[in-house]
């Protein structure tokens, strides 16, 4: 398996829930695969995405790893709505 560095690495989002990396997810439940590069990234994901993103759906039913680390958190700021 190919390794980047830390800041190099891509946005692995699975089912729409962005992970650190794939080393913990089982190939047999993957349905897709997309990569986002460039704009189309970025006007999506942000800042994290600036190195790409690589978007799979899983198959139905499938278990999903764990999160290493927790989702960022959601911030507000007053006068916005969510």
């Amino acid at each position: 398996a190919a390794t980047f560095p830390k800041s190099q690495r891509p946005l692995i989002v699975i089912d729409g829930v962005p992970y650190d990396d794939l080393t913990d997810v089982d190939p047999a439940i993957i349905a897709s695969a997309e990569i986002l590069k460039d704009d189309a990234a970025t006007a999506i994901y942000g800042a994290r995405a600036a190195n790409g993103v690589i978007l799979i759906t899983s198959k139905p039913n499938s278990i999903l790893p764990e999160r290493k680390t927790p989702p960022p958190a959601l911030v507000a700021q007053a006068g916005s709505s969510i």
